[in-house]
């Protein structure tokens, strides 16, 4: 479903179709009880980490690929990468809640990525982690989520998309932050946003970069900025052979 070219904020649009799938039941489902998965805490601090993501599609970029190509890319990735986010939003991403139980035999650190809003959708989480997009967030109930996953032992991963958000996020109590270098609201990137934020502010915490990352070069720079890991989307998604551009990414980082 691509979005609507009029709108000016593309986040409304989602979150709204974010709504309609909580109502629709989309999310009832319930994590397996006593569930353990890698997490991300256990690998991120001793190495720099390459996530890759499970996105078979986006409102950027359209149809990446098919539902019959899922496993072949779901091995390709999974198989080369040091964690592994999985898109779960179906109508605007092509995902599914299923890709999450996919990934598991990989036992490598599993996100959850969604546009999370109710604790509905943090109780059918089979991940190490969820995803929480501040923008789309009350400064109350982003806390009340971060909380209500910690009690499910889900590891939580903040992403903010500009500096009054990430300022803010210095005192919030997830346990990794996330610096989007897509705006999004107008779905545009700035490849030094991440960079330059670590570079003006400084916390104890890891912490992520998501969105531009398509080449050695890009993951480099992000490194040497000092960030603990970056998000691979659409560049391996792409990629008719996600391995070898993880092996190229990692022989520029000297592993």
């Amino acid at each position: 479903m691509p979005l609507n070219s009029m709108q000016i904020n593309v986040l409304q649009e989602l979150v709204q179709n974010t709504r309609t799938l909580i109502d629709a039941g989309y999310y009832d489902q319930k994590r397996e009880p006593g569930l353990k998965l890698k997490k991300f805490s256990e690998v991120i601090e001793s190495q720099f980490i390459i996530m890759g993501e499970i996105k078979p599609s986006s409102p950027t970029q359209g149809m990446m690929y098919g539902e019959k190509d899922i496993i072949e890319k779901i091995d390709a990735i999974g198989s080369s990468v040091d964690a592994i986010s999985v898109l779960t939003e179906p109508n605007y991403f092509g995902g599914n809640l299923e890709n999450l139980q996919l990934v598991h035999r990989f036992n490598k650190p599993v996100l959850m990525k969604d546009f999370i809003i109710d604790t509905v959708q943090i109780d059918c989480a089979a991940s190490s982690a969820i995803l929480l997009i501040s923008r789309i967030l009350a400064p109350d109930l982003e806390e009340a989520l971060i909380h209500y996953a910690k009690k499910k032992d889900l590891e939580v991963i903040l992403e903010i998309d500009n500096e009054v958000d990430f300022i803010r996020s210095l005192h919030s109590d997830a346990d990794i932050l996330a610096i989007n270098n897509r705006n999004l609201e107008t779905m545009e990137v700035d490849n030094k946003k991440a960079s330059d934020l670590l570079d003006n502010y400084s916390t104890k915490r890891p912490v992520l970069g998501f969105s531009g990352y398509h080449s050695p070069e890009s993951v480099n720079e992000a490194y040497e900025a000092g960030l603990s890991g970056v998000l691979i989307g659409t560049a391996l998604s792409k990629s008719d052979h996600p391995q070898e551009l993880v092996g190229t990414i990692r022989r520029r980082l000297g592993n």
